[in-house]
């Protein structure tokens, strides 16, 4: 795929402040996301937002990992209100691989 992504549907809308990335678990296959976007809606009908810089003038390019085993936190200079998040690989090692976990809180 030239354009892959992972969306997570958190079943409602949350506060979104940041996001925890990890490269493949399997020790023999070194595969890891460097560099990635995002984007994020609150319905599934509403076209998909990017998330923009704390300047507000261009697309924020996140930096993930630089070895598969190693967790990086990636904080939002402005959190976002969603309930879809969309992450996009731009540069990895070997295969567009990750895990992730997002930091959230629920809004009332």
């Amino acid at each position: 795929d030239s354009n892959p992504w992972i969306q997570v549907d958190l079943a409602e809308e949350r506060q979104i402040t940041g996001m925890v990335t990890l490269g493949r678990a399997n020790p023999k296959q070194d595969q890891y996301v460097e560099t990635f976007k995002i984007k994020y809606r609150s319905d599934e009908t509403d076209p998909l937002t990017d998330y923009i810089n704390a300047e507000g003038s261009e697309v924020s390019i996140f930096v993930g990992n630089e070895i598969r085993n190693e967790s990086v936190f990636n904080g939002l200079n402005a959190t976002i209100l969603a309930r879809y998040i969309r992450l996009y690989p731009l540069q990895y090692n070997q295969y567009p691989t990750l895990r992730w976990e997002l930091f959230c809180c629920v809004t009332r």
